[in-house]
């Protein structure tokens, strides 16, 4: 699933043209719903592949996750003027 979320994302950035100066958010970090367990998270896979690929480019990564804790993850939080 990480794969296919990765190369949806590929396809908008080609189609859009643009790899600088982005915010790409992920909605969810948590493995299993409603707990705030990151063990196995695809989340993490999905940001380590795009961070790897797109690290020449500035791109900065937001998370939300209502059930994990920001501190303790170093996520940064979504607010309204993303």
């Amino acid at each position: 699933m990480p794969e296919h979320m990765v190369e949806l994302l590929e396809d908008a950035l080609k189609v859009a043209d643009k790899y600088d100066n982005l915010k790409i958010a992920l909605m969810g970090v948590a493995y299993k719903p409603d707990c705030d367990d990151t063990r196995n998270t695809p989340t993490a896979k999905i940001v380590h592949f795009l961070k790897n690929r797109y690290h020449s480019h500035n791109i900065e990564y937001i998370a939300h996750d209502p059930w994990v804790r920001k501190k303790d993850y170093n996520i940064t939080e979504l607010t309204s003027d993303f």
